[in-house]
C-alpha cells in the first residue's frame, strides 16, 4: 500500500548496545522500523500514553517495547541498563512527532546515554512519512503515500576526554542532531529530484490546481498556470537565447519573474538576476562581469522604472522585441504573467 522499500539494512545486524535513533513524523512510523527489525530490538515507549486507551496499551506494552514513565528521572537509568545489557534499543529522540516536517530539538537525554553506555548509533530517515494521515505536521497528505526508511552506517559517537556530563551530554546530542540532518540531505539529494524545476514540477503533478503564487496585483498561479506559462515563454525564448549559459533578468518583483526563471532553467541557462534600484551603471557592469549576452525583461517595466534602453544601447546592447513571445502571449490570456510582454537587449 504504501509502496515500502528499506535500504542498507545491513547497519541493522550491529550486535549491543546500539541505539536506533530515527526521525519522527507519524503514528505510525514504528511500524515501518518493525518490519525491518529482527525480534530482540525493543522501541522505548511512554507508559503514561499506553493508558489512553486498550489500542495504545496493546501497541506501547508488548514483548516489543521497553516501557518508561518520561517524567520519572529513572527511566534514563532503565534504558541505560538495558543498553549496558548488550541491548538493541529504537529511541525517538525528538521525543514527539515533527509539527513542521522538519527535525525537531532533540532531547539532552539521548546525548547523556550515548555518553554513559558507549553505544553505537545508527540513526534513520522515514521519507514520505509526512504525507500519512497520522502526521500533524502541515503539509499535504495522503492516504497511502510512498514511504521509504533509510539506514546509515553504525556510527561511533567521538571520544570527549575528561569533561563533565553536562557538557558531554550536551555535546553529543548536538553530534547526533547533526548526523541526522547530514543523512536526510544526503538521501534527499540521491533520492529527491535533482534540481528546482524537477522539485516543482514533481508538485504540480500532484497538486495542479493549488494556488502556488500571488503579486501585489492579486494575480494568482496556480502550479498548472505556472508550468504551462514556464513552457510558453521557454518555446519563445527558445531561439533567441541561443547564445551563453547566463542570461540576464530584469523583471520586477510579480509572477512573471519565477515564470521566467523556470523558463531559463527548462532551457538550461542560468538566470542572473538584476536589481533595477541598484542603477543603469551598476546593473551594466553587472552585465559585463557575468559576460552576458541577453536580457530578458519587459519593456511596461522599463517605463514604470523609469530606466532607458539608449543606456543599455551606448554600452553595446541593442534591444529586440521577439515576434513569437508575443504571439504566444496573445494566445494565453488566461496565464497573468506568464509571458510578459518581453523584449532582448542583446550584446552582439
Amino acid at each position: 500500500m504504501f509502496c515500502f522499500r528499506a535500504y542498507d539494512l545491513d547497519a541493522l545486524k550491529t550486535p549491543g548496545p546500539v541505539l536506533l535513533i530515527p526521525n519522527h513524523l507519524s503514528w505510525i512510523d514504528w511500524l515501518f522500523l518493525w518490519v525491518c527489525l529482527d525480534e530482540d530490538w525493543k522501541f522505548v515507549t511512554s507508559s503514561v500514553s499506553a493508558q489512553t486507551s486498550w489500542l495504545h496499551r496493546m501497541v506501547m506494552i508488548n514483548h516489543y517495547t521497553l516501557p518508561i514513565d518520561t517524567g520519572s528521572p529513572y527511566s534514563v537509568k532503565r534504558m541505560a541498563e538495558f543498553l549496558k545489557g548488550g541491548g538493541r534499543l529504537v529511541l525517538f529522540a525528538e521525543g514527539r512527532l515533527s509539527r513542521t516536517g522538519t527535525l525537531m530539538k532533540l532531547f539532552d537525554g539521548t546525548g547523556f546515554l550515548i555518553f554513559k553506555t558507549k553505544a553505537k548509533v545508527i540513526t534513520a530517515y522515514l521519507r514520505g512519512a509526512g504525507g500519512l494521515p497520522f502526521s500533524p505536521n502541515p503539509g499535504w497528505k495522503k492516504c497511502f503515500p510512498k514511504v521509504t526508511a533509510h539506514f546509515s552506517s553504525t556510527l561511533a559517537a567521538p571520544e570527549l576526554g575528561d569533561i563533565s556530563t553536562g557538557r558531554a551530554r550536551a555535546r553529543l546530542t548536538n553530534w547526533l542532531r547533526d548526523q541526522m540532518v547530514r543523512q536526510q540531505f544526503d538521501v534527499e539529494m540521491a533520492f529527491g529530484a535533482p534540481n528546482v524545476l524537477s522539485a516543482v514540477a514533481d508538485i504540480a503533478r500532484k497538486h495542479p490546481g493549488h494556488v502556488i503564487l500571488e503579486d501585489t496585483t492579486l494575480q494568482t498561479l496556480t502550479y498548472r498556470k505556472l508550468m504551462v506559462g514556464a513552457d510558453v515563454l521557454a518555446h519563445a525564448l527558445r531561439g533567441a537565447v541561443a547564445g551563453g549559459d547566463r542570461i540576464g533578468l530584469l523583471l520586477p518583483n510579480v509572477n512573471a519573474t519565477p515564470v521566467a526563471i523556470l523558463a531559463l532553467w527548462s532551457l538550461g541557462k542560468v538566470p542572473a538576476v538584476l536589481n533595477f534600484s541598484s542603477g543603469t551603471p551598476t546593473m551594466l557592469a553587472c552585465a559585463e562581469l557575468a559576460g552576458l549576452k541577453h536580457i530578458v525583461t519587459s519593456r511596461a517595466f522599463f517605463e514604470r522604472a523609469r530606466l532607458n534602453v539608449d543606456d543599455f544601447a551606448k554600452s553595446g546592447h541593442q534591444s529586440d522585441l521577439p515576434r513569437r513571445c508575443a504571439r504566444q502571449h496573445q494566445r494565453l490570456p488566461q496565464i497573468p504573467h506568464a509571458a510578459p510582454a518581453c523584449f532582448l537587449i542583446r550584446n552582439p
